[in-house]
């Protein structure tokens, strides 16, 4: 019977580990759905738009990190005027949304030259799959700002032009680099010249031009294009020209990660994808290598872990918004040390000594202190505070007295580590 019991007990443990990494991976599973779904969303729109006095215009505003056909049609745009005072025309504060895209427009109308900025946002209420809850969330875009540079006749209102949400951007080696680029025309009769070794042109999508560098190589790479319209117009008004930059680096943690974490210290990271925008990339976090811990995204900086004793590494891999690896780090976690003893002061009090001291524990929490006086022996002492803190005075009694030529003391403390530190001891010379 012993040999049958033991085969149905290891049969045990065999279903119920299984069952621990289906659990493991289901509650992964739901953690990036509800992560994804939390993802603010994202708009691109041009940073100066030419305009024409006292004609209808508009601004195409781009969105991504939509997840459906619904969140399309329920987005919501808000505009407004960072202007101090009122201005000469008239425009939308709630720019109609597409609902086959999610796109919005952005139209108006003004009666007097100027520049004019604006702010712009979106939010929507998203529903969450029923695995992951099915509760409703209010999520919203960062606010970007564009300009509307109004012009009086006789600037042709047909003139092509080309323009980009950003000037310079920052990214890294080796990742595929996407740019769109706005245009007032259709961009599939676009022609274009200048494009840098590497560069192609992507997809087109209505009044934009996708440009896509596959491998992008470190340094600064300045894209200066030359764009066509072919609309069959006067050549003045069918050509423009537009210039960004691109400094890529290699892939780094800005600032560099702490080397090591501590079981049931807190750990804070705040590193960083070098230059990148913090919504142009997430960071996944594994314990031992493979365990998942979370995912930070751009709202959640700086991201505070509590290690578990079970833990031996922490591991960081950062992945661009797209999907692509951009880099790993994985760091030590192993046991707090003991806490650290200074002694910071001593000196007779009257007919008393005194000598006070700091213990300093990793976790930043009081230590529990344990002393003993070796010499000489049979005085009367007290620590203050008695037990625990961080800050401790210990008085020896009457040492005028009996006058003692020196005293031993012997230190000990315990922290969040829960292993006392090795024992300290102090000789102090009295002088009377």
């Amino acid at each position: 019977m012993q040999p049958k019991s033991s085969f149905y007990f290891v049969l045990y443990l065999v279903v119920v580990v299984d069952l621990l990494a289906v659990v493991t991976e289901r509650d992964y599973w739901l953690d990036s759905i509800v992560r994804s779904y939390e993802k603010p969303l994202s708009l691109s729109v041009p940073a100066t738009n030419h305009w024409v006095t006292s004609r209808d215009d508009s601004v195409l505003i781009l969105v991504s990190d939509l997840h459906n056909d619904e969140e399309k049609s329920n987005l919501k745009y808000f505009a407004k005027s960072l202007e101090p005072q009122s201005v000469p025309g008239e425009y939308s504060e709630h720019p109609r949304v597409d609902p086959v895209t999610g796109n919005g427009t952005f139209v108006g109308k003004f009666l007097e030259p100027g520049e004019y900025s604006f702010g712009l946002w979106a939010e929507l209420s998203r529903h969450l799959p029923d695995d992951a809850g099915g509760r409703y969330r209010t999520i919203k875009s960062d606010t970007v700002h564009f300009v509307l540079s109004v012009q009086k006749d006789p600037v042709p209102a047909t003139n092509f032009a080309m323009a980009v949400d950003k000037n310079r951007d920052n990214w890294i080696a080796g990742i595929k680099y996407e740019k769109y680029i706005f245009v007032n025309t259709d961009p599939t009769k676009l022609r274009l010249w200048g494009l840098p070794k590497g560069f192609r042109r992507g997809s087109a999508g209505k009044n934009t031009v996708q440009l896509i560098w596959d491998n992008p190589t470190k340094g600064e790479t300045r894209v200066t294009l030359h764009g066509l319209a072919n609309r069959g117009l006067s050549p003045e008004i069918e050509s423009d020209d537009l210039t960004f930059t691109i400094d890529v680096d290699m892939p780094n943690w800005n600032p560099e990660p702490q080397q090591k974490a501590y079981w049931k210290v807190p750990y804070v990271f705040n590193s960083r994808v070098g230059e990148l925008e913090a919504n142009e990339y997430t960071v996944q976090i594994f314990a031992n290598t493979t365990s998942p811990v979370g995912t930070i995204t751009a709202k959640q900086y700086p991201y505070k872990i509590i290690p578990d004793q079970s833990w031996t590494s922490l591991t960081f891999r950062a992945r661009s918004t797209k999907g692509a690896e951009i880099m790993t780090r994985e760091i030590s976690v192993q046991a707090p040390p003991s806490p650290q003893i200074e002694w910071t002061s001593s000196g007779l009090r009257g007919s008393d000594y005194v000598v006070q001291f700091f213990c300093r524990d990793l976790s930043g929490a009081d230590v529990q202190v344990k002393y003993e006086v070796l010499y000489p022996a049979g005085v009367t002492s007290r620590l203050d505070p008695p037990i625990y803190g961080k800050a401790f005075t210990l008085t020896i009694r009457d040492v005028t007295k009996t006058r003692p030529q020196y005293l031993t003391l012997r230190i000990s403390a315990k922290g969040i580590s829960q292993v006392p530190s090795r024992p300290l001891d102090k000789t102090f010379v009295l002088l009377y």
